[in-house]
């Protein structure tokens, strides 16, 4: 036993197993350690073109949540909110030569809306 000395009160014993705090969870938790990130086309491709891109995460604890975004060349855009599917069939509209392809990836159970990891490409889109 662990005596403990509270200020309201006389001292208080408390059995040693629960007398040691246990690292946080973040702490201890597998988290996904990198992300390979692939399209099924090779840049350059015209506009109107669907592409595949698929996320292929390493480490962690499956199953896995993607998060995908799209840079425009000024800002990032969400394309697709969390969601268990690591493939995305994107269609640009217009061409940019700045795109670039971006997914974050969590665990199972990691409600938090950021990444363990993240996976970018760029991806040159050009007119038809």
């Amino acid at each position: 036993m662990l005596a403990v000395t509270t200020t309201a009160s006389a001292p208080v014993s408390i059995p040693a197993s629960t007398a040691t705090t246990p690292a946080p969870p973040s702490a201890t938790a597998a988290r996904v350690t990198a992300v390979e990130l692939r399209v099924d086309r090779e840049a350059p491709q015209n506009a109107g073109t669907t592409l595949t891109a698929s996320a292929t995460a390493l480490g962690g604890v499956p199953p896995y949540a993607y998060k995908w975004w799209l840079w425009d060349g000024a800002t990032w855009g969400l394309l697709r909110d969390w969601s268990a599917s690591g493939t995305l069939a994107w269609t640009p509209a217009r061409a940019n030569p700045s795109y670039r392809l971006g997914v974050w990836v969590r665990s199972a159970g990691n409600t938090a809306d950021e990444f363990e990891s993240t996976g970018t490409q760029y991806f040159e889109i050009v007119e038809r």
